[in-house]
């Protein structure tokens, strides 16, 4: 509040409340009312959540507060880790956004072969980046295999972005950061960044909170049993949701934070269209192919109705198996009785047909995506099939309104064809093939430029940390598993920023009369299971984050006590 109150008037602001804050002063842009709450919440809680939905500016604040933080001599210098995929965006807003020039800082990407990054690393520490070198960006996959990462954050301050990397606490990246981070009196001041707080499960709030304040909640089973609601399943214990939530948000409210955008921000509408299309003849042949395939797999009663069990944590987390289920490579047939599918454990022959069985619905997603695939080789129907006949009409639209478009697709082989389909738009590419650095910048920027009026973007790579606002016409040609990431492929454009009303285009196949008894509703039922976790993990966040109220009651002395002016 009295940030705000202050802000447009810096006569009436006490001299050390200036040199506490200097809040306009450090921001090249204008800050807008939340982030300067934002900003003020990161100083105060110092080791803090900042979980406000992708949109609002979490990058801004984080850099604000840290660039501060950094001027008034708090921390050596700024750590940054981030997916590999927005290392350039986040340099790119570094850039905008301090006065490093002025001051000559470095920003230096960790990167290259090992031998090159530890080079980089003994220089930033003992050589003549030493002195200079206030940013450091890593990605995720680099803290395992680092010698130096630990060394590098004491003192410094920390950013950890799209932290729901972290949230599984088994895997080495997590542990490298875990590790290095911990020791509270060595790492003072650290950001855990994040749009979506809760991924795959409850499980996913405790993880990121102890990531931020170590042993906040004692141990995992205290906060289990206190606050969690579990189920026994065949797989073991479920968290299903929180339980005490009341007590559980006035634990967490001094170092967690969330804000929606459009509580926010004053933001055009999102309009979102659901396009319906029939497959044509040969797609449906090869559909009902598919599923026939798959009522044969699963014919015994044990795994009869297995699609309809289906979770969306088994979806996500069955790539930690080791077993890659690939009938066209047994001549066609999956024999699962036979040698090299017998497991000992039931459970390990359940996630078994299960991958078996998601697998088959990758296969009926490509086919309604236009194309068949073996896993090395594809083919397009005809004409592209159903969903790309009326992309051709909506893209038509978009030409003769100026309207730039990006298409959204979990699979390479539709972004490759209708790059050659639509050559006359000069596409802009974001996939897994586009190696990350000045190839895929040079995408980006042609995108940006206007240059090209199409962005085909793998939702996988382009769906986090990149900044479209200068597009307004989303099409899905498929979706992912978890709406949540889908939503984030959108938030590319629905953000800050934004001035025009974003139109999303969800292409969906539905059955003609042909495919009805083949089908039946158990293959609609993994699309209603995944909006009701989603819609469940929406209720949750809003729940357990948003306590604004606490952060606006931060007074100027707290902050000033708290960052030690």
């Amino acid at each position: 509040r009295e940030i705000s109150k202050h802000s447009n008037d810096k006569d009436g602001l006490p001299e050390a409340a200036k040199k506490c804050i200097g809040l306009k002063e450090r921001w090249k842009l204008s800050p807008r009312q939340h982030q300067e709450i934002g900003f003020s919440f990161i100083l105060f809680g110092k080791r803090i959540v900042l979980a406000d939905e992708m949109g609002v500016g979490k990058t801004l604040q984080a850099i604000a507060a840290m660039d501060f933080l950094l001027a008034s001599q708090q921390i050596k210098r700024i750590i940054i880790v981030c997916p590999v995929s927005i290392k350039r965006n986040i340099i790119n807003e570094i850039e905008m956004n301090t006065d490093w020039l002025e001051h000559k800082f470095n920003i230096v990407s960790i990167q290259g072969s090992a031998y090159d990054r530890k080079d980089m690393e003994e220089e930033i520490l003992y050589g003549q980046l030493r002195d200079r070198t206030k940013w450091v960006i890593y990605n995720y996959e680099q803290l395992q295999k680092s010698d130096y990462f630990k060394k590098l954050v004491e003192g410094a301050g920390v950013i950890a972005d799209e932290a729901h990397k972290l949230c599984n606490p088994k895997t080495k990246q997590t542990r490298a950061f875990q590790e290095a981070t911990e020791n509270v009196a060595k790492v003072k001041y650290m950001i855990i960044m994040t749009g979506t707080p809760i991924v795959n499960s409850p499980n996913d709030a405790f993880q990121l909170a102890t990531v931020a304040r170590p042993g906040v909640f004692g141990s995992w089973y205290y906060f289990k049993k206190h606050f969690m609601i579990t189920e026994s399943t065949r797989f073991g214990e479920k968290s299903l949701a929180f339980k005490n939530i009341e007590q559980l948000k006035e634990m967490t409210a001094p170092f967690i934070i969330r804000r929606l955008k459009r509580e926010c921000l004053d933001l055009p509408p999102v309009i979102f269209k659901q396009e319906t299309v029939d497959l044509t003849e040969d797609q449906t042949k090869r559909y009902v192919d598919f599923v026939n395939k798959m009522q044969t797999m699963f014919e015994d009663g044990d795994f009869g109705n297995i699609i309809d069990k289906l979770d969306i944590n088994d979806i996500e987390n069955l790539d930690e198996i080791d077993i890659i289920i690939n009938p066209s490579a047994k001549g066609g047939n999956a024999n699962y009785n036979a040698p090299h599918f017998t497991l000992e454990s039931k459970r390990m022959s359940m996630l078994i047909k299960i991958k078996a069985a998601i697998a088959m619905m990758v296969r009926l997603y490509q086919v309604t995506s236009g194309y068949v695939s073996d896993g090395s080789q594809y083919a397009f129907f005809k004409d592209g099939g159903a969903k790309i006949q009326l992309i051709d009409d909506i893209l038509e639209e978009c030409e003769r309104a100026g309207d730039p478009v990006i298409i959204w697709t979990r699979f390479v082989p539709p972004i490759l064809y209708m790059n050659e389909r639509y050559k006359r738009m000069n596409p802009s590419l974001i996939y897994g093939g586009v190696k990350v650095g000045p190839d895929r910048d040079a995408q980006i920027e042609k995108f940006l430029s206007g240059k090209s009026g199409l962005g085909l973007f793998q939702i996988q790579s382009g769906g986090v940390g990149l900044n479209f606002v200068n597009c307004n016409r989303h099409i899905f040609l498929n979706r992912w598993w978890n709406f949540a990431i889908n939503d984030q492929a959108i938030g590319r454009s629905d953000r800050f920023g934004q001035e025009r009303s974003l139109f999303v285009h969800n292409i969906v196949s539905v059955p003609n009369e042909a495919m009805r008894e083949q089908i039946g509703p158990n293959i609609k039922t993994i699309c209603q299971i995944v909006e009701q976790i989603v819609a469940r993990k929406t209720n949750v966040s809003k729940d357990l984050f948003s306590r604004v109220d606490y952060a606006e009651d931060i007074s100027f002395s707290e902050i000033k006590e708290s960052c030690g002016l």
